[in-house]
């Protein structure tokens, strides 16, 4: 069994009950963002229900998984599309890699206000059951150390004018767009704020530090740390951030938000590199400190830890994988597919 058959049999619907996996018997899913990190993870997840949970054609989950090669959510005539109604609706499009962003700032924060109205919209006409969308960790900027582990309630301090700012501020315009939607016309949508998830289906070309890390190890390559290499994470392993999300989305939490990453220790950006190494049995005479490089943005956070007491006492589930096990079964899966094909997990940095 590969690693997201077996993350998807033993960490998601092992903790999902009966009348949970039932609610998506014979429904209407929309995914946009399909061909992304989190994308990817729900159209396995409706995938994985369909082959092993529902026998019958009618039962059997009907699934809409669009990217923006197929279908861009900002796109005028989205609203005129001959398609659905859905039943639940999973808006995972964004532009997350800083690499990224910065070549497309309009970009990023248009599928920010431009897709989420769209998609809104939509959800509102046909009377959605639920809808889920997800913010980031970047909203709170770089708190205090006396909010840190940092609960939903602090508001964060971002720039308007900086070099994630595009990113930024647009997760902060999906969640007042949220708000109002919801307040105006009980539209019923939760707000993820992941954070630093980890995984298998990452990209390599990410050129985010565990993108980086993976393909580094799996070439025998040069692993450049960023800065000093003493800003400090706590990294979820995206199984588990999936099944609370998945919770979520279920739930009825209408109008709120929910922190989701570890509540495992903070480890510098230099340590979980080292860490990684030793687990792995790479050289780490590869591992190498240096200034960020011109595509990618100087101001990030100095710390981020979640607090996560809020998903855990609406949901009653916490992440559970170790950082030690996760990064294994993140490589594992890395080896098996970047061995059959470089698509995606080659991508050079320009």
């Amino acid at each position: 069994m590969n690693v997201i058959k077996s993350d998807l049999k033993n960490i998601i619907c092992s903790s999902l009950s009966t009348r949970e996996i039932n609610r998506f018997k014979g429904k209407s899913i929309f995914i946009s963002g399909a061909s992304g990190f989190l994308g990817r993870w729900f159209s396995a997840f409706f995938e994985h229900l369909n082959d092993s949970a529902f026998v019958s054609s009618a039962d059997k989950c009907r699934v809409y998984a669009v990217d923006v090669e197929d279908l861009d959510i900002t796109n005028n005539n989205f609203q005129d599309m001959d398609i659905g109604p859905f039943d639940f609706y999973i808006n995972s499009a964004g532009i997350a890699s800083p690499k990224w962003y910065k070549k497309q700032p309009f970009k990023t924060i248009d599928v920010s206000y431009t897709g989420t109205v769209n998609v809104f919209e939509r959800a509102l006409r046909e009377n959605a059951e639920s809808v889920l969308v997800f913010s980031s960790s970047e909203v709170y900027g770089d708190p205090p150390a006396e909010h840190i582990p940092t609960p939903e309630t602090y508001t964060g301090q971002i720039p308007t004018m900086g070099s994630r700012s595009c990113y930024d501020v647009g997760k902060l315009v999906i969640e007042t767009l949220s708000d109002i939607f919801h307040q105006q016309h009980n539209l019923p949508v939760k707000i993820i704020r992941p954070f630093n998830l980890y995984g298998p289906y990452m990209r390599l070309d990410d050129g985010r530090m565990m993108a980086n890390l993976c393909k580094s190890v799996v070439e025998n390559d040069i692993m450049s740390v960023y800065g000093t290499g003493n800003q400090t994470r706590t990294y979820c392993y995206v199984a588990d951030a999936i099944l609370l999300m998945i919770k979520a989305l279920l739930s009825d939490e209408n109008g709120e938000v929910f922190n989701v990453g570890s509540n495992y220790d903070e480890m510098s950006a230099l340590e979980v590199c080292e860490t990684s190494y030793d687990i792995l049995g790479a050289n780490k005479d590869n591992l190498r400190v240096i200034e960020h490089p011109s595509f990618y943005p100087k101001d990030e956070p100095n710390r981020r830890k979640a607090d996560i007491s809020k998903v855990i006492k609406a949901f009653g589930h916490e992440p559970k994988t170790p950082f030690t096990e996760g990064i294994k079964r993140t490589y594992q899966y890395v080896e098996e597919v970047y061995s059959n094909s470089r698509e995606n997990f080659g991508g050079e940095i320009r």
